[in-house]
């Protein structure tokens, strides 16, 4: 335990970061994080912003990156998800065209799927299967084997680097995991009509869950080491909370509420703990409507990814009906956050501001560089942009990669979490301030 909390510190993962940084100079290099890049009017018509900003950041993308070359990874595959709900948003067929390119460069190349890195790409490769494109099944029912069988740690939770020799050495379970998997194995469970994959899916989220959301804050912590009493890290004491991290968490979690039945038996307490870690997350949102990448420490920069995905969650809870107004009013709020942190030059619209690589160290969250055009960071801000557009449309907009929840269910939960602790009042109490948001 003492060897894997002190590398979980920092002392390994920093050195494998820092040869990964000169290694690599990505465009855009600076610890600024999401910035405005330009004002928009208070009257302006997001919706229609939102359309033209999801052909732009697509096509941008497309026109720089062939589909052949991009790698069978987390980073690319929440990139295909993106420019799938973009396809979807805007019926585009150039967006599917290109998944298909690339999806069927990795079926030619063959998979090894090793840990939950690995998984990713195959939400996109299912959405196409259900859309009709049966040649990508293979690569859907490699990924869901490994998912299924891959280790676990002593109290079942899902090992983030799986089969890979250097997992000792790190934290076993990742927040980063449930996003890589649980959507998958939710549509996986309808497409085959076998229940075991949505089972596997929401005991993994609920695991996850009561092992990693702070009772005090009702915010997630990153990483899990499951020996002895168990550890999180970082602590929940240390109040460090990464916004990606609770952005993925609040992305499977609602997704998951989507797929499960009204009698699973762990549908009433994953509701209760996603509208927690709503209320909690939707009270640290800044005032330009997008998050800090360290959730109660609004000195640290603002982030793109984790704003992306928690204001994707946000929005499609709001669209399901599982979230109230307060949480539409903070979605639309976001919306223009997400446009203005946009870099429009020469023809060109370039997603700013997303945070690196980002291991489970306290120390690294705050200086953790920030870059443009990063591959996971354009797929969540297509995510959001695309939710977004979704719900300013209303009943008759995009479909997809949802399914409706019950109006009984709604009820339910959001009696159910009327027993737990208003975050309202902790938050800034947890500040040492009177409120969260100096600006």
């Amino acid at each position: 335990m003492r060897v894997r909390r002190a590398l979980s510190l920092g002392v390994l993962p920093s050195a494998l970061g820092l040869l990964a940084f000169w290694w690599w100079l990505p465009p855009g290099l600076s610890w600024q994080g999401a910035i405005a890049r330009h004002a928009l009017a208070p009257d302006v018509d997001v919706s229609r912003e939102l359309r033209a900003a999801l052909d732009a950041v697509t096509q941008t993308w497309i026109a720089d990156h062939p589909p052949e070359e991009l790698a069978w990874n987390w980073g690319e595959g929440v990139l295909a998800v993106g420019i799938e709900r973009a396809f979807q948003a805007t019926a585009n067929p150039n967006y599917r065209d290109y998944l298909r390119a690339y999806l069927r460069a990795h079926g030619r190349a063959g998979l090894s799927v090793e840990w939950s890195d690995d998984t990713t790409p195959a939400l996109a490769a299912l959405e196409r299967v259900r859309a009709g494109d049966g040649e990508f099944e293979p690569l859907v029912s490699e990924v869901v084997h490994y998912s299924m069988h891959a280790p676990r740690s002593p109290r079942g939770l899902l090992i983030h680097l799986g089969r890979r020799p250097v997992r000792a050495l790190f934290p076993d379970a990742w927040i980063d995991s449930l996003f890589h998997v649980v959507p998958t194995l939710m549509r996986y469970s309808e497409l085959k009509g076998d229940p075991r994959y949505r089972d596997e899916g929401a005991r993994q989220l609920l695991l996850f869950l009561r092992h990693l959301q702070d009772p005090v804050t009702g915010l997630c912590s990153h990483a899990f080491v499951d020996q002895g009493a168990g550890e999180q890290v970082p602590s929940f004491e240390s109040r460090v909370f990464w916004a990606r991290g609770n952005g993925w968490m609040l992305v499977a979690l609602v997704d998951a509420l989507a797929h499960l039945p009204g009698a699973h038996p762990h549908r009433n307490e994953l509701a209760e703990r996603a509208l927690r870690l709503e209320a909690a997350l939707r009270r640290t949102q800044a005032s330009s409507g997008l998050f800090h990448t360290l959730l109660l420490d609004q000195d640290s920069y603002q982030e793109t990814a984790g704003s992306a995905l928690i204001l994707h969650g946000m929005a499609r809870g709001v669209r399901l009906g599982f979230f109230g107004s307060d949480t539409r009013q903070a979605s639309l709020k976001g919306a223009r956050g997400l446009l203005a942190l946009l870099r429009r030059d020469a023809g060109k619209s370039e997603v700013t501001g997303t945070s690196l690589g980002t291991n489970p160290i306290a120390a690294s969250y705050r200086v953790t560089p920030t870059a443009d055009q990063v591959s996971y960071g354009v797929g969540a801000w297509l995510m959001a942009a695309s939710e977004l557009l979704a719900l300013l449309r209303g009943p008759q907009g995009v479909t997809g990669l949802t399914a409706p929840l019950s109006r009984d269910y709604s009820a339910t939960a959001r009696r159910a979490v009327e027993a737990y602790p208003d975050t309202t009042a902790l938050l800034p109490v947890l500040q040492g301030k009177g409120g969260y948001e100096r600006d």
